[in-house]
């Protein structure tokens, strides 16, 4: 019987595996992707627009030119900032998000949805969040 248990218990692992990359496959086509980026001599390279003293979200307003966000290559500007170092961003002030960004040292880890190219007025940007399914580190 112990041994059927067993067996039970490591197909279920092997399920949520599965159920764990479809499901981060899933998210990703809802647009939402991260992106992991180290710290440069001059920073990370991008500045933010947006937050809730703005009533907006957060966005990417410039890439710096041979920084590290340029240079990863997906980061764009426009691109709302979903998450920063697994933070979620709805509803924190632009001074809040650049802590955030600080607190992670050499790196920073944003999860991205892709804008449009263009950064959003103060009061019009959406502020809606997707769901995005973090891969299981093995």
């Amino acid at each position: 019987m112990g041994q059927t248990q067993a067996n039970h218990i490591s197909g279920d692992r092997t399920g949520l595996e599965v159920i764990s990359v479809v499901g981060s496959r899933h998210n990703q086509s809802l647009g939402c992707y991260p992106v992991e980026l180290e710290r440069g001599p001059r920073g990370f390279g991008f500045s933010l627009r947006g937050g809730k003293e703005y009533n907006m979200g957060l966005f990417i307003l410039r890439l710096a030119e041979d920084g590290p966000a340029i240079k990863d290559g997906r980061i764009h500007v426009g691109d709302q900032i979903v998450e920063i170092n697994g933070e979620p961003t709805q509803g924190i002030t632009h001074t809040r998000a650049i802590e955030l960004i600080q607190a992670g040292g050499n790196k920073v880890l944003l999860l991205l949805r892709p804008g449009t190219g263009l950064i959003p007025d103060h009061g019009l940007a959406p502020s809606g969040l997707c769901s995005y399914v973090k891969p299981e580190q093995h």
